[in-house]
């Protein structure tokens, strides 16, 4: 598990007391854009399980990213699968120009990911 700075800890305070207009499935800490997915540090999963499964720390792949908008001074994706992301903070190394990058290819159009192998 990446550590986690105290300006995400702050960060992610501050988003979960943010009203947003859908249900939040996650926040996201330490995101970088790959592959037309988010991979983070995911905490406060609405599908996190007693067993341990989506708890808090773990490092998720989301599934393709729909749209990517600011909302309420955060960062928000929404996936093909309907999950709703609040972008809490961005890796260290490149995070947020990755973001930049994917919004940028975004604009002509992004081609989702095959459901299978040919």
């Amino acid at each position: 598990m990446a550590p986690v700075s105290h300006y995400a800890l702050r960060q992610l305070a501050r988003a979960r007391r943010t009203e947003f207009e859908a249900p939040v499935t996650g926040y996201l800490i330490n995101v970088r854009m790959v592959a037309c997915c988010c991979v983070g540090q995911v905490y406060g999963h609405a599908k996190a399980r007693p067993d341990g499964w989506l708890r808090d720390g773990h490092t998720i792949r989301t599934s393709d990213i729909y749209r990517v908008e600011e909302r309420e001074r955060h960062w928000v994706c929404i996936t093909a699968s309907g999950s709703f992301y609040v972008i809490v903070s961005f890796a260290r190394e490149g995070g947020r120009r990755l973001l930049d990058a994917f919004l940028k290819i975004s604009l002509k159009g992004v081609h989702p990911t095959a459901r299978h192998c040919q």
